[in-house]
């Protein structure tokens, strides 16, 4: 059976996979890390820290409660429609609504998870070109 952390990593991947989101990013929704050059723009999400972890009395984990980042990366190459940091935050409403206030575990259930905390918006030289960096952290707690 998969750890809790990777039913979520899992969960969360699948609430991302979804048109809203990939009607701005295709298929560009990364896991922990991105390809060495990434297409613009892109999703990436990760577990940024675990939180404290409940145990029974017989050892086993009873409540995990981790810190996920949720980040929108764009540039100004991106759209014609929409400034870079436009299109992030467009892009980062669609991934607040998809993810919602529930996920569906393998085996498990969340009892809780909530945006914990936005991640300011940054810009930053990447290649010779300007990429925009915005997200939200959630808080979620699984058993």
């Amino acid at each position: 059976m998969a750890s809790l952390a990777e039913q979520v990593r899992i969960a969360l991947y699948g609430k991302l996979n979804v048109a809203g989101v990939t009607n701005y990013v295709s298929s560009r929704i990364y896991d922990t890390a991105t390809p060495q050059s990434p297409s613009y723009p892109f999703v990436v999400f990760t577990r940024q820290a675990p939180g404290a972890v409940t145990y029974t009395l017989g050892g086993s984990v009873a409540l995990e409660d981790d810190l996920w980042m949720v980040k929108a990366c764009t540039t100004s190459a991106d759209s014609t429609s929409y400034s870079p940091q436009e299109l992030a935050d467009l892009i980062l409403m669609a991934a607040r609504t998809a993810i919602g206030t529930t996920l569906t575990l393998s085996a498990g259930s969340v009892q809780w998870i909530r945006r914990f905390s936005d991640i300011p918006p940054f810009a930053e030289m990447v290649n010779g070109q300007l990429v925009w960096h915005h997200g939200f952290l959630l808080r979620i707690a699984a058993e």
